[in-house]
């Protein structure tokens, strides 16, 4: 059973981890040039935006319920776990998709996964691309898009 606390401001940025696409998730409704793309999904919105802009955007946000980030090219686990504060609660590995869930104190929101608390998880996978680049994903509380 998995069960969300209210979120609240990150003491945490995911750009702490590196440069990619990021993505927000929130019930309020923005509008800036500097959105990619935004999707509805069920009472929320996903923002997408550029990695450099992320700081800015996050600002027109009242409330946001999570935020994940999609980075091209292979990373350490480890390494982005200290970067956010966190330690490693537990992982999994399905097929060629590796994923590490961890928490940090740091971070204000979580989720109780297996009377565990949750608010970090990176997903590790090869891009379905004919190249077969490495792509991570970072997200808290956890991942709320794909990858």
């Amino acid at each position: 059973m998995v069960f969300y606390s209210v979120a609240s401001p990150m003491a945490v940025r995911l750009e702490d981890v590196g440069e990619g696409r990021f993505y927000f998730y929130s019930t309020d409704v923005v509008e800036s040039p500097l959105v990619i793309g935004m999707t509805k999904l069920g009472f929320s919105y996903m923002y997408a935006v550029d990695s450099r802009d992320a700081a800015v955007v996050r600002g027109l946000f009242e409330k946001i319920d999570g935020e994940s980030m999609t980075i091209d090219g292979d990373k350490d686990f480890g390494e982005i776990l200290r970067q956010l504060g966190a330690r490693k609660i537990f992982e999994q590995k399905l097929g060629e998709l590796e994923t590490v869930y961890g928490y940090s104190p740091r971070i204000p929101t979580h989720i109780v996964e297996n009377g565990r608390k949750v608010n970090v998880q990176i997903a590790r996978r090869k891009s379905p691309t004919p190249t077969g680049q490495i792509v991570l994903t970072v997200g808290w509380p956890v991942i709320l898009g794909g990858y």
